[in-house]
């Protein structure tokens, strides 16, 4: 096994009489992405918050064997929720991405601002020169995403990454994602909301309920019947494939 990162007996409060989180271990190997579901107020963005070391908890998260301390930054490539943009150059803003490898007062070499463009080019975004601040809200979460896979962190742990994002794009992200994570054998975690893509481009999922770790599957090895009474928690659904040059699943809710 390759353990990346592993969770302990992790347990948050914002107030005594408040747990978010309780009890929960997790263990994510390189080469894996792992899904993180859950209702609103599950405790996803607080699980994320801790293993930044922003929140205070008790338990244990270690990474590669090892507290992570002030290395968190260097270690994780983090896209929080609702993150903003500054007003750069789309391209200017990718290049940040560089800024811990250059000595003080440098500038991005002419290979790294290569390296940016393509990624911009994989994430399809076409205009390197547009301000930030100019984008939609789409376009902001593209130009994050690439400034983020461009950085060489092992672990990417990424909140809704996406958010504003529509469903040719959403495809285009994650398989990027999976591409990547496989190829350079790091690893993943992510939130998302939308089950069928969770399904489809996850390794495994993690679904927390009332703080708690209440279900870990691999879609791949679960029985479709299985995950419809683990996914129930969002109500009533139904799982089925599509099969053509590549089987996916397919989630529809029962009581809309």
């Amino acid at each position: 096994m390759n353990k990346l990162l592993q969770i302990t007996d992790l347990s948050c409060a914002y107030r005594p009489d408040r747990p978010i989180l309780k009890g929960v271990s997790l263990l994510i190997e390189r080469g894996e992405i792992v899904g993180l579901l859950g209702l609103n107020g599950s405790g996803k963005t607080t699980l994320f918050r801790c293993i930044l070391g922003t929140l205070p908890y008790k338990g244990s998260v270690l990474f590669e064997g090892n507290p992570l301390g002030k290395n968190a930054s260097k270690a994780i490539g983090y896209i929080p929720q609702g993150t903003s943009v500054p007003s750069l150059s789309v391209l200017d803003f990718v290049l940040l991405a560089f800024y811990d490898e250059l000595p003080l007062f440098a500038s991005p070499t002419k290979e790294q601002k290569e390296r940016a463009k393509a990624m911009l080019e994989e994430v399809g975004i076409a205009y390197a020169e547009e301000d930030c601040a100019s984008l939609s809200g789409g376009e902001r979460q593209l130009a994050l995403l690439a400034r983020t896979f461009l950085r060489p962190c092992p672990l990417l742990v990424l909140d809704e990454p996406d958010a504003s994002l529509d469903a040719r794009n959403k495809k285009r992200v994650l398989g990027l994602l999976k591409r990547k994570i496989k190829e350079e054998n790091r690893a993943a975690l992510l939130s998302l909301h939308d089950l069928t893509f969770a399904l489809n481009y996850c390794d495994r999922l993690l679904l927390l309920k009332d703080g708690m770790i209440y279900a870990d599957f691999s879609p791949k090895d679960t029985p479709l019947e299985e995950m419809e009474r683990i996914l129930s928690v969002y109500g009533k659904m139904k799982i089925g494939m599509l099969h053509g040059e590549k089987d996916l699943f397919a989630v529809a809710a029962e009581d809309v």
